[in-house]
């Protein structure tokens, strides 16, 4: 679904992935999904959608492996400079939390 250009079908595999990681627990889902989504921020097309569910999702961050945050961060600010208005404030908010979390996992707290 997160593969076809139709947003409804866009839509509606983020909702599941929303509802699939507010219901649960596993962190293999949480970096599964955070992984496919830095994958799915190259698309132009989806890319708002995609920063959208980040954001929303961002209380989820300190759950994920260091090796997916890495990943993500990468990712965000590889698109960073090309993100304008609110997009670009959600950028910088997930950088700041991702940082955050690597931050603090680092230190050991």
């Amino acid at each position: 679904m997160l593969k076809s250009t139709d947003s409804s079908d866009i839509e509606g595999a983020l909702t599941l992935l929303w509802e699939l990681n507010n219901r649960t627990l596993d962190e293999r889902i949480l970096n599964g999904s955070l992984a496919l989504m830095a994958e799915l921020l190259d698309r132009e097309d989806i890319r708002e959608r995609i920063l959208e569910f980040l954001a929303r999702g961002a209380d989820h961050l300190p759950r994920a492996n260091t090796e997916v945050l890495k990943q993500l961060r990468e990712k965000l600010k590889s698109i960073s400079n090309t993100q304008k208005g609110k997009y670009k404030e959600m950028v910088q908010l997930l950088l700041d939390v991702i940082d955050d979390v690597l931050s603090s996992r680092k230190s050991g707290q």
